[in-house]
């Protein structure tokens, strides 16, 4: 059998250092390939999902938890007992985001360098202990310095969970796992607005608002231990698959024509990203969908300036966490049933936010409950995003070029999360005219955008096959090498034999 240098230089014309070698292929020409059938197949993918899905699902609701503490201790005087006066609350929830674009950088980079699984343990242990920190935050000072700080060290889970997914998974299965792990936003919601809701009745020297970043801080470190013990860093190192079982789940990705991962970082893949009309309709959906995240940090304030108490209103978040995770559970199978049409799924289960958008712009304040209902409709929005996060894992092949287009996205991720919160201007207070409009206008983008990228899928998927027409069975033949679906060519590269899954 060849060695994997020798089979990357048959395949390139020339020599190729170690490190520019997908693991994947790695493990095979240590291994060897293995025949395998459809039932051993199912028996791989159902044993991945039972052991990898609970590891990223927890974690993935754990992150958004952490993060929307601060809209749950905002609702237990945090904000009179920190001085926190005009638009400090804004910038409380905006710094958190300086944090995350900071981190981007360094995240994207050592996630290709890095083991995966270890590096996502030791964000998530880092964080956990920021967010226990910022119960014993005695000014705005203090707080925005913890906030700035648990951002960055969370920046690398999204990315790190894409990158996952596209490891682990065959590009008809991706779309399912990325709504699969994002329900959990939902769940955490529910969870979120349930601890709140019981801390809102402890009385002790401890201030309630303290209780819930203490709690949810000591929750996050306690699982990072669980993370780092068992989450593994690809299916070539995945301790629970026998040899053959992770030579099956490395083989199953042929396919996708992705690979696994690659630890050599290429400036040829980062130049075509930026080229890439895909990468910048992800990057614009990514900034604009996030005008809509009033979930996070606003929700509770909106609802409590209907006229509701703490209590109440930590009760009335919980239809926000029901919505979310219908809406995802609706694009999990939708995604499952139509692989190919998820562009549209983006679409349809987007509609809903669009109805709660327009509720809020002509409805009155004195509309109490329609108000409410518009509010809870908005998070629908993060069941595209799900969906548009699973599209990036099968469409960007490369390993630079998707950690690139993750590095992008995230990038105008947080500048939205930036200004979003700014928009809800102190002044405008209960209507918040300004971010109503602004939500009211992102909808209706968040719903072209998808509309523009499933049509550019479909006219690059026709091109390609036109061009493929027009070669002979022998320049085909010519431009197939052993084992290419593992050398870390970009979607563009490999523009004869990839095609988009729209």
């Amino acid at each position: 059998m060849a060695t994997v240098s020798e089979k990357t230089e048959r395949a390139t014309g020339e020599t190729t250092a170690s490190d520019d070698i997908d693991i994947g292929l790695q493990f095979l020409a240590q291994h060897g390939q293995v025949e395998y059938t459809e039932d051993e197949d199912r028996r791989v993918r159902w044993k991945i999902d039972l052991y990898l899905l609970p590891i990223l699902m927890v974690t993935f609701g754990l992150q958004y938890l952490d993060k929307v503490t601060l809209s749950y201790a905002a609702v237990y005087n945090m904000r009179d007992d920190l001085g926190m006066t005009g638009q400090d609350y804004s910038w409380a929830t905006s710094i958190f985001y300086f944090g995350y674009l900071a981190g981007e950088f360094p995240a994207n980079y050592l996630l290709q360098r890095l083991p995966t699984g270890k590096f996502a343990a030791w964000n998530l242990l880092v964080w956990g202990a920021l967010v226990m920190l910022s119960g014993v935050a005695r000014n705005f000072a203090g707080m925005a310095a913890l906030r700035f700080l648990m951002g960055f060290f969370e920046a690398g889970i999204p990315p790190a969970w894409i990158q996952i997914t596209a490891m682990f998974y065959k590009v008809p299965e991706q779309g399912t796992r990325c709504t699969a792990w994002y329900f959990m936003v939902g769940v955490a919601a529910i969870v979120g607005g349930l601890l709140s809701y019981g801390v809102g009745h402890i009385h002790t020297a401890v201030q309630q608002w303290q209780f819930v970043f203490l709690l949810c801080g000591a929750i996050t470190v306690a699982w990072a231990v669980v993370v780092f013990l068992f989450l593994p860093d690809s299916p070539a190192n995945a301790k629970f698959l026998s040899e053959r079982e992770r030579t099956i789940a490395i083989e199953r990705l042929r396919h996708n024509r992705t690979g696994v991962k690659n630890t050599h970082f290429k400036l040829s893949q980062l130049v075509e990203a930026l080229r890439d009309p895909q990468v910048w309709i992800f990057v614009l959906y990514n900034g604009i969908s996030m005008q809509i995240n009033i979930g996070g940090s606003f929700l509770p304030i909106i609802i409590q300036n209907m006229g509701f108490t703490g209590l109440q209103t930590t009760l009335l978040t919980l239809p926000v966490g029901g919505v979310e995770c219908i809406a995802m559970a609706v694009a999990g199978a939708l995604s499952w049933y139509f692989a190919k049409g998820r562009t549209l799924i983006m679409f349809v289960v987007a509609l809903p936010t669009l109805v709660g958008g327009v509720l809020l712009q002509v409805l009155p304040q004195s509309s109490t409950w329609g108000r409410a209902t518009g509010v809870w409709l908005l998070l629908c929005i993060p069941a595209s995003y799900a969906i548009m996060l699973s599209l990036i894992a099968s469409n960007v092949a490369g390993t630079t070029k998707k950690l690139t287009t993750t590095l992008l996205s995230f990038v105008i991720f947080c500048v939205g999360n930036i200004v979003g919160p700014q928009l809800f201007r102190d002044t405008e207070a209960p209507e918040y005219g300004t971010a109503m409009r602004a939500i009211l206008v992102s909808i209706v983008l968040c719903e072209l955008l998808p509309l523009l990228l499933g049509a550019y899928y479909v006219y690059e998927n026709r091109r390609r096959d036109q061009l493929v027409a027009r070669m002979t069975a022998e320049e085909l033949a010519a431009a197939t090498v052993d084992n290419e679906e593992y050398l870390d060519r970009t979607d563009r590269e490999d523009e004869l034999k990839f095609r988009y899954w729209w």
